[in-house]
């Protein structure tokens, strides 16, 4: 039979595992939230270059 010391260390092992894991799992969410981040923020420019440029043909036209 474990006596209580045993027990407590296992149990540790178990939980520093546990957070090791959840760094990673953590790290991940970051590096996606991250590149999403990017992708958004490129396509909301590229939306804006296009809508300006939406705007502004009718706009020339109008001037003829």
């Amino acid at each position: 039979m474990l006596d209580h010391k045993d027990f407590m260390t296992c149990t540790n092992n178990h939980k520093s595992r546990k957070g090791m894991r959840q760094a990673i799992a953590i790290s991940r969410t970051k590096i996606w939230l991250v590149r999403l981040r990017i992708v958004y923020s490129f396509l909301r420019n590229f939306i804006k270059l296009d809508s300006k440029l939406c705007y502004s043909a009718p706009l020339e036209l109008s001037h003829y």
